[in-house]
């Protein structure tokens, strides 16, 4: 097999504003699993759908690539906590996760079985708190150490990047564990290097996660930015020598998020849910008649 290893992302905005959309939606509302297009269906907000129903597809085309197994071959089942897994086909040992907030859905992969992703939007609290006071509110999912971190930068931005760097990573590891929310965030005690230059355009993997003294270097995270407002974070096991990795060879520890869009998604799709004639109709029309989000 070759290497697992990828880093997808997909603007919605960018989505969104395609004039193939219709065209790109209809063909991927068939090109998932029936299960899934009724779940996705459920969601209020149009935004909410379409991250969904890129999720999917990025799932089963990251995995098409990785098996090189047909988009028919290939079934995802989801864990009692709703985390997507392969059960078909067998054999094959990498992890994958994805996560979508604000403008972005990403994907993350590795070669090895446990991987998790999170992405979020640096935004001004929109209950007109200042940083200092939404980081007090916050203030029981952080460590000591993090408070300190977030309430020593020098501006309300700063802030309010590092408690979103802080989330993200938290949010990562948890999806890499398996464990759904965690019964204490503060436990979940990061690391950084002061020297770093956390900005976009960064690609980082120096931030460790602690168990008291100890730093638990089983897990390596990357952190990096999509653009000026949305950082991202992935938390993989630390990589043994497997000659197909890049990312163990040593010379390099991360990788960049790749931007892609839906026609590269859908790229060798085949039809999973059926939905013929008037039916693919009323499904664009139920989907484009859902609000977009007032956020």
């Amino acid at each position: 097999m070759q290497c697992a290893c990828l880093r997808w992302a997909v603007s919605l905005k960018q989505v969104f504003e395609s004039d193939a959309l219709e065209t790109h939606f209809r063909r991927a509302a068939q090109a998932v699993q029936p299960e899934e297009w009724d779940r996705i269906k459920l969601f209020k907000f149009r935004d909410d759908a379409l991250s969904s129903l890129i999720g999917r597809l990025m799932l089963r085309q990251a995995t098409k690539k990785i098996t090189g197994r047909p988009w028919s071959e290939i079934t995802f089942g989801r864990t009692e906590r709703g985390k997507p897994y392969l059960l078909s086909p067998s054999g094959f040992n990498f992890g994958i996760n994805v996560s979508h907030q604000g403008d972005y859905v990403v994907l993350s992969s590795s070669c090895t079985p446990r991987v998790g992703v999170d992405v979020m939007c640096i935004e001004r609290d929109k209950t007109n708190k200042t940083a200092d006071e939404y980081i007090t509110f916050m203030q029981r999912s952080y460590s000591k150490d993090e408070l300190r971190v977030m309430r020593m930068q020098p501006t309300d931005t700063m802030k309010l990047t590092y408690f979103y760097r802080f989330w993200c990573l938290k949010e990562s590891i948890i999806k890499a564990t398996g464990v759904g929310i965690h019964d204490d965030l503060a436990k979940l005690d990061f690391r950084m290097d002061p020297n770093d230059r956390y900005r976009p355009g960064c690609l980082l993997s120096s931030t460790k996660l602690m168990e008291g003294d100890r730093v638990k270097s089983e897990w390596v995270f990357e952190e990096s930015f999509l653009d000026q407002l949305h950082c991202v974070a992935v938390c993989r096991e630390a990589i043994p020598s497997i000659p197909t990795c890049r990312l163990s060879q040593g010379s390099m520890n991360s990788l960049h998020f790749a931007k892609v869009n839906l026609e590269m998604l859908l790229n060798d799709c085949e039809v999973l849910n059926r939905i013929d004639g008037c039916g693919a109709a009323t499904e664009w029309l139920s989907f484009f008649d859902k609000p977009r989000k007032p956020w």
